[in-house]
């Protein structure tokens, strides 16, 4: 599922036999109907100035017995972050997508709702080139000529990334 119609176009191209569908995420009246065994929600979390909403959505399509994975950005300071930016080189006005809320803050909302949940470090280990037409995607450097790998994008925000797992309390 996803937002934007071309990009579902292109999934069923890719992917013949799929089911997909246009659809917003925070919108439960666009959401297939559940319940679902699992949920994978990869980087759109960020893109919501209310981690509520998500977490809310994942409690409407998930089972009795499912689990929820969330891959993306998640800080591990208990300081939630929103964030906008502007690609002035590619005239894109504010953008959103790098929001950085804190496993505190996300950990208790999943937990109101029931859920159990744990974060997974996640670590790259292959480079990620800089796309010189692209300067707000993201692309590993090495930090203090450390071979160790980070992310960060043309506002030099390092990126953590985590998988947050989330099952129903027994």
């Amino acid at each position: 599922m996803d937002i934007h119609p071309e990009l579902v176009s292109a999934a069923a191209k890719l992917v013949p036999g799929g089911e997909f569908r246009v659809g917003n995420a925070v919108d439960t009246a666009t959401l297939p109907t559940g319940p679902f065994d699992v949920v994978f929600m990869l980087t759109l979390h960020s893109h919501f100035d209310d981690p509520a909403r998500w977490i809310d959505s994942i409690d409407h399509l998930l089972g009795e017995r499912g689990r929820a994975y969330v891959f993306g950005l998640f800080n591990r300071s208990p300081v939630d972050v929103v964030i906008r930016m502007n690609d002035v080189a590619n005239g894109t006005g504010w953008l959103t997508g790098w929001n950085q809320f804190s496993e505190a803050t996300v950990g208790r909302l999943a937990a109101e709702r029931g859920f159990e949940y744990r974060f997974h470090e996640y670590t790259p280990i292959a480079r990620v080139e800089k796309d010189g037409a692209d300067s707000l995607r993201s692309h590993t450097v090495s930090i203090d000529g450390s071979s160790a790998l980070t992310f960060v994008n043309g506002s030099q925000m390092l990126h953590r990334f985590a998988l947050l797992e989330m099952k129903r309390s027994c």
